[in-house]
């Protein structure tokens, strides 16, 4: 690749990772930076926020590759079913399934709380789950959807 080609791409990169695109990041930065014309993923909490969340959005066992077969979670067969107490313990036990998929950045999640929340737009009922994660750089909570 020529120089020229190269220093677009870089330039595009960059221009994606202006942005403070993650919702509920505090204090973003970048999630990666660009080092020798290699992409370097910034290991810290809001990076590993995005992998927590990209495996409870991916049904498990979707993404075919050699050692992606146990990559996501069930967690969205729970998906517009009545929620109460035998659905959210589901839930739980299938957000902590995903904790060896983390490679020993997440800990735990000690805290995991579970209700329903009803878009005034669509009118649909959708999942609202609080997260604290225990991990490798620190506690920290989020709040994702499903």
């Amino acid at each position: 690749m020529n120089d020229e080609v190269l220093g677009d791409i870089q330039d595009i990169l960059c221009d994606i990772g202006d942005g403070p695109y993650v919702e509920g990041a505090h204090d973003f930065a970048q999630q990666w930076v660009i080092e020798n014309d290699d992409m370097v993923i910034i290991n810290d909490a809001e990076a590993l926020w995005e992998c927590i969340t990209g495996v409870l959005h991916t049904p498990l066992g979707k993404i075919d590759g050699v050692g992606l077969e146990g990559y996501g979670s069930e967690l969205l067969t729970l998906r517009g079913q009545v929620l109460n107490y035998h659905i959210k313990e589901l839930a739980k036990v299938y957000i902590k399934n995903t904790i060896p998929q983390f490679k020993g950045r997440v800990k735990d999640f000690p805290v995991i709380k579970i209700d329903e929340v009803t878009d005034k737009i669509n009118r649909r009922t959708k999942l609202r789950i609080f997260l604290t994660v225990d991990s490798i750089y620190g506690r920290f909570s989020r709040t994702t959807y499903i």
